[in-house]
Formats: structure tokens, sequence, C-alpha cells
């Protein structure tokens, strides 16, 4: 939630990043199936036969869209050849965490942390947007300073879990 005090202007939403075919100062979508070309055999948590396989198969879905949305519980996220369900390396890496990122935990508080995590590439974006815009409002920085201070707060911060400890990267 983004929220402004009274008498305040909200701030504006964020241009576009990607599109459909990219063009125009954006970027084609990322989708499930060049997402999880980046999962690689022997990576952390990707042990595709140790996941729930389905027989009979679900349907297969076409890889080359936008992913649906990831929750905790898996429902309807499949793997898109409709054999089995996605590892839990794959469900990280389509909701937006970098390949080596590391989980703590169970492999259900995992399927957790990653399906109530705010995408961080999102939040990166999102972040860096409100972090230019009020410095302009302020005054305070103009031009390629605010994108510098912008990236290296968001580095600072990725470096450091929710609970104030460094996560394993």
């Amino acid at each position: 939630m983004i929220a402004a005090a009274p008498g305040e202007r909200l701030p504006p939403f964020p241009s576009p990043t990607h599109s459909e075919h990219g063009g125009n100062g954006t970027k084609p979508f990322n989708t499930v199936a060049s997402t999880l070309a980046r999962v690689r055999d022997g990576d952390d948590l990707h042990d595709p036969a140790a996941v729930m396989s389905f027989n009979p198969p679900r349907p297969t879905w076409d890889a080359n869209r936008l992913g649906r949305t990831i929750t905790t519980g898996g429902a309807n996220a499949y793997h898109p050849s409709g054999l089995r369900d996605f590892t839990l390396r794959e469900l990280a890496c389509l909701q937006g965490f970098p390949e080596k990122h590391r989980f703590v935990g169970t492999k259900t508080k995992i399927r957790r942390q990653i399906g109530n995590a705010f995408p961080p590439n999102t939040v990166y974006v999102l972040y860096k947007h409100l972090h230019e815009w009020l410095l302009r409002q302020d005054n305070i920085l103009r031009g390629r300073e605010v994108l510098f201070l912008a990236m290296q707060e968001f580095r600072q911060i990725w470096k450091m879990s929710l609970w104030g400890r460094p996560t394993m990267m």
C-alpha cells in the first residue's frame, strides 16, 4: 500500500519496465519458460524426481506466457508439462528470487516464504521509483545520483532479512 498524508500528493505509478513483445523502452515479459531455463540440475531445492508427480497427468499449458500467482499452498501452480509440481527452486525463481538465494527452514516453511513474498524484483523497481520521486519532490537530488543512491540502498536492504540478520546468498 502506498499512502500520503493529508495535503500531500500521491506518487505516480512507475512507468512500465516490460511489455508483451518489448519496445518503446520496455523489455519483453519474463515468461515461465525463460525463467525456468535459468534453473539448473543440481541447484539447491531443485530435485524434480522428489516433487509430487501426477497420474494421470494434468493438462499441459503454454510456458511462453506470464506465470500464475504463486501462493503458499500452490493451488493450480504446476509444471507446464503437466507431469509434476514445481520444485521449490522453480517456484522461487518464478516469484523473482535470485537463483543463489538461500532459504532457511523446512520445505513447508520455505514454500510459505516463497508464496508470501512480494516479488523482490518488483520491490526494487517500486522502491527505486518512490525514492527518486520523493527526492525530486523535496528538490534534494536530480538525475543519476538518485539512481545510484536507490541501488545502494536496495543492495543494503537485500543483504538483511526481515529479522535484521544477514541472509545467506
